[in-house]
């Protein structure tokens, strides 16, 4: 299959900006708001591998940055042309982003040890369900599966950092993505009840008109307090090693 043929393929799901002023306002791309917003995705991502290169960080976080670039790629891909091409470039990313996020906390949590029998069934549950998921997903086509399978790491993650000792900077970060995430979640929920109902605005000034944009900042700026909170917190414990290890080298 051509690549014109995959961008002609209809996406699973489409968004009130879609329906209301689809290539409306340019030629090329379908819903202006929803695709420049996907790409404030890549300006905290660049910004924190630069932070986490500079601090030494182990690779997970890098690998999380790389992945959050290819969603702001994909999701502006897939709101430009609302194809199935779009879509898979955006989802497929979110689900190895979900799992950089829980992958990053090793050794930072009880639970997450390296070698620890703990770690490997939350990583084995965590990864199996994503690819089962992701099975069913392609087989029924039904969004629902794809939102589980997102969200169930990103729960993993978050009670795992809420738990694990913060950094000594405190939890604030924790807090202010954790308001950021449900604040994005909120005018993402309202979104979709506005196009259950066919009740999508229609007017460009009305606020409730940019709601899945309003989605993708709020996504922005959580990532990057999240990961702002991640890096404290694997600084403090780094340090921490390194403390202890000097420690035992005095006492020998």
């Amino acid at each position: 299959m051509d690549l014109s043929r995959l961008l002609s393929a209809k996406s699973n799901i489409e968004w009130c900006e879609g329906v209301v002023s689809r290539y409306q306002y340019l030629e090329h791309v379908s819903e202006v708001g929803n695709t420049f917003t996907s790409l404030l995705y890549i300006v905290p991502a660049l910004l924190m591998a630069r932070r986490h290169r500079r601090h030494g960080l182990p690779f997970w976080f890098t690998y999380t940055e790389f992945w959050m670039c290819v969603v702001g790629l994909g999701s502006a891909l897939f709101h430009g042309t609302e194809s199935y091409l779009g879509e898979m470039l955006d989802e497929v990313p979110m689900s190895f982003l979900a799992l950089g996020y829980l992958l990053q906390i090793e050794n930072r949590h009880s639970y997450c040890m390296e070698g620890t029998a703990s770690w490997w069934r939350i990583r084995a549950f965590a990864i199996g369900q994503t690819v089962l998921g992701w099975a069913l997903y392609w087989y029924t086509h039904n969004f629902e599966i794809f939102k589980a399978t997102f969200t169930v790491p990103l729960i993993i993650a978050t009670v795992l950092l809420g738990t694990a000792k913060p950094p000594p900077q405190g939890r604030a970060m924790f807090y202010l993505q954790s308001v950021l995430a449900i604040s994005g979640k909120t005018v993402w929920v309202l979104e979709r009840y506005y196009y259950s109902q066919g009740t999508c605005p229609t007017d460009v000034w009305d606020v409730t008109y940019h709601l899945h944009s309003y989605w993708h900042i709020f996504g922005a700026l959580a990532h990057y307090t999240a990961q702002y909170y991640q890096e404290q917190q694997a600084l403090s414990t780094l340090k921490l090693k390194e403390d202890t290890k000097n420690k035992a080298g005095k006492a020998a």
